[in-house]
């Protein structure tokens, strides 16, 4: 039996996340999240045309490509982590998905060599909060949903700040492991390579922001010596 992997990348369609935040755990929380609602309602589908639209229509869809239900969202979320408003932890993620999403199966996922799917069960979902060891400055967390449907595996990633896509190296890498885990599968990958594309817009945004905050800035000081 052959297994079909889809690589499905949101980043351009779900609220983002600017440079001047410390909020990447409450984005990877709340998108991870709505998605997961999304696709536990989707048992079944005859085509993957057929599966976008089941995504697309979902009720919760329009909530999690909402940039004014984001805000609302991660205002919620932190009123129920008062402990610490910003950057959380491994830790801080599993409590405050525990205390707010307690039917939500959530991993973290620190090492992407440690991925694993069970090709065995019709119709599973795998939801990882992956945690990206090449940002120095912080910790950047990003959801990442593993799907499968009879023989159809759907990869979701889901990254406000636009640094994770199908084609760099941790996706590729967790599409590997799959493959490695499971040697006696044929597996038909139907995924398009975006990564230069993906690089030049990530480059684009992360510019075009700092550009707005110096502006920001610039003008905030101007007022200021004004009066």
């Amino acid at each position: 039996m052959k297994y079909y992997i889809n690589c499905y990348t949101w980043n351009d369609i779900i609220p983002t996340q600017y440079i001047w935040e410390e909020t990447c755990g409450y984005y990877a929380l709340r998108n991870g999240n709505l998605m997961y609602k999304i696709l536990s309602n989707i048992k079944s589908c005859k085509s993957q045309k057929e599966y976008i639209k089941l995504i697309s229509t979902s009720k919760y869809f329009p909530k999690l490509i909402s940039s004014n239900q984001s805000i609302k969202d991660i205002k919620w979320y932190k009123s129920n982590f008062i402990e610490k408003k910003n950057n959380l932890s491994g830790n801080d993620i599993i409590n405050l998905n525990n205390k707010c999403n307690p039917d939500t199966k959530l991993d973290l996922l620190y090492n992407s060599n440690n991925i694993k799917i069970n090709l065995e069960i019709e119709e599973e979902i795998n939801y990882f909060i992956l945690y990206r060891k090449a940002f120095k400055v912080s910790t950047h967390w990003i959801p990442i949903i593993l799907h499968k449907i009879n023989n159809q595996i759907n990869f979701h990633i889901l990254d406000s700040f636009n640094t994770t896509w199908y084609g760099d190296k941790i996706t590729s890498n967790i599409i590997r492991q799959i493959k490695n885990r499971n040697p006696s599968i044929h597996f038909v990958l139907k995924c398009k390579d975006k990564y230069t594309i993906s690089v030049l817009n990530m480059i684009y945004q992360k510019v075009s922001s700092f550009i707005l905050l110096f502006l920001i800035i610039l003008f905030l000081v101007f007022v200021t010596l004004r009066s």
